[in-house]
């Protein structure tokens, strides 16, 4: 969730220019959600329908390869998020401040 509605959109802006393009802003009364969410680098293959596996072996490992290809590129794409949002919507504190050295701005 994000406190305002300008920082859920500067949350969104930041998933959108990463090449989240499913993402979005769901806004109710009570509060502001941004959904970060991306499919581009997801694998939906049909292996049997109303019968037994129809693929082969080779077939099959060729897929476990490229899904694990995909989550590789799923967890860097994850990580670059993660420093994206820290290091473009996280401000540095002073010192007395107890928040550790980082105030949330979303």
């Amino acid at each position: 969730a994000a406190s305002t509605l300008p920082r859920a959109m500067a949350l969104l802006s930041l998933a959108l220019s990463l090449g989240l393009r499913e993402s979005g802003i769901v806004a109710t009364s009570k509060r502001v959600t941004v959904a970060i969410r991306g499919v581009g680098l997801s694998l939906t293959v049909p292996l049997a329908r109303r019968g037994p596996l129809r693929p082969t072996e080779e077939y099959v490992a060729a897929l476990v390869e490229e899904a694990n290809r995909r989550f590789v590129a799923n967890e860097f794409k994850s990580r670059r998020l993660y420093v994206m949002v820290e290091t473009e919507l996280f401000v540095p504190t002073t010192a007395a401040d107890d928040s550790g050295g980082m105030q949330k701005s979303v």
